[in-house]
């Protein structure tokens, strides 16, 4: 893996990543990099949503934050 992708094999906190389905920021191609550098750490995607999700559907967004903070932060 090149690029700054390369530093996310020593990312010590949980993350989450999100894409907004319609994103033309965020694409598919980058969610495969995610995936494959960090496959422990989850991606959500938000159909109908560009990369400003939290704007275009923020009830959406928020239903995805508990069940990570129970997954990871327990």
């Amino acid at each position: 893996i090149k690029g700054w992708w390369r530093w996310m094999k020593d990312l010590q906190v949980p993350t989450m990543a999100v894409q907004g389905g319609d994103s033309d920021t965020f694409r598919d191609g980058s969610v495969q990099l995610w995936k494959r550098a960090r496959p422990d750490l989850p991606v959500v995607s938000i159909p109908n949503a560009t990369h400003l999700f939290p704007v275009d559907l923020p009830t959406v967004t928020v239903q995805h934050i508990p069940p990570f903070w129970d997954q990871y932060l327990g």
